[in-house]
């Protein structure tokens, strides 16, 4: 794959990236000094800050992604001839913009893509994954703790080598879904019913949706920092831990003795989670966690009493982000075909 620039060292050691934040008190809230981190690389989106409405944003996924072909063959080792029948009725109603009941499909989130044919399937599918088991909600008869990879089978199926005209509409829905969660409280999407001092919902997989998608880290955790809400809060308590794996395979090149794709995305999954570690760290300081505490004292006194955990115990709760932040970010994009 060759040599690829790096964009600026890791955060280690003295943690140079990780620049001071004066705070000041301003109508009796501490306000903070956030000065950005440096420039990202022009591979890493910001946030859209007024994406189309969730249905607009949705129906337009639809259209760039409904005329993938239908599998006429699936796997019968990996599938039974029903759940063959099934999955192939579905993507012909996926094809017509409608989407299908989530457990007449949803087995293609457990299988390798081209086991249920290729990733023209994983394709036609996606946006009607993503609307009804992106938050992890199982199927129908697919059993309490049979989590979905709807997000992860995207990856494994080379999303970040599909063309940029199709990545953009999901990259617009994950931004819908981003706003209407982070501030505005609502997911109308299936979900697992959450526990009562689950605050975050749905946002882990949100923000794990718009971190494929692309989305500059530091973009997120900045926006999360001004909305302030619940929610965005409790984000940021875990801040450093959103960027999907890495896949472990990409299905394009299974079989090869030579794979191109996996290092690629190896590197890129690298850089995502070391933009967004470099971000907590220098965004997510004792001084916001004692804000943040004393915002939710005696209103979420589950997050109030772990933010103020996290805060006692900086140094110890931010060990992994520190690893993470001292790796290297790639300022080029590793230029391989598109698939």
């Amino acid at each position: 794959m060759g040599e690829h620039r790096i964009v600026y060292p890791g955060v280690a050691g003295s943690n140079p990236v990780a620049i001071a934040i004066t705070s000041m008190v301003v109508s009796g809230k501490q306000a903070f000094d956030m000065k950005p981190l440096p420039t990202p690389p022009n591979w890493m989106h910001p946030l859209p800050s007024d994406p189309p409405d969730l249905d607009t944003a949705f129906q337009a996924c639809v259209a760039v992604y409904s005329g993938h072909d239908v599998p006429t063959l699936l796997c019968r080792q990996c599938l039974s001839e029903d759940m063959e029948a099934r999955v192939i009725a579905s993507a012909r109603i996926a094809q017509s913009g409608v989407t299908p009941p989530p457990e007449d499909f949803g087995q293609i989130y457990f299988e390798h893509p081209d086991c249920v044919g290729g990733e023209d399937t994983i394709k036609l599918f996606l946006p009607h994954g993503i609307k009804t088991m992106l938050a992890g909600c199982p199927p129908p008869g697919f059993g309490k703790f049979s989590y979905p990879e709807v997000l992860e089978t995207m990856l494994r199926a080379g999303f970040w080598y599909w063309h940029p005209d199709v990545q953009a509409p999901v990259r617009a829905l994950a931004a819908r879904l981003f706003w209407d969660w982070f501030r505005d409280g609502v997911y109308d999407w299936p979900k697992i019913d959450p526990r009562p001092d689950d605050l975050l919902g749905s946002g882990d997989d949100i923000l794990s949706l718009c971190l494929a998608c692309l989305i500059d880290p530091a973009d997120l955790i900045r926006v999360l920092m001004d909305l302030g809400t619940a929610q965005s809060d409790d984000a940021l308590s875990i801040a450093g831990s959103f960027t999907p794996q890495t896949p472990f395979y990409v299905s394009f090149e299974t079989g090869s003795d030579t794979p191109v794709y996996k290092p690629a995305c190896d590197l890129i999954t690298a850089s995502l989670e070391a933009r967004e570690a470099q971000a907590a760290l220098q965004y997510v300081t004792r001084d916001w966690l004692q804000t943040a505490f004393w915002r939710h004292d005696g209103v979420h006194p589950d997050l109030a009493a772990y933010l103020s955990k996290y805060e006692n115990y900086y140094d110890i709760e931010t060990v992994d982000t520190r690893k993470h932040a001292a790796q290297d970010i790639l300022t080029d994009w590793p230029k391989l075909p598109l698939i």
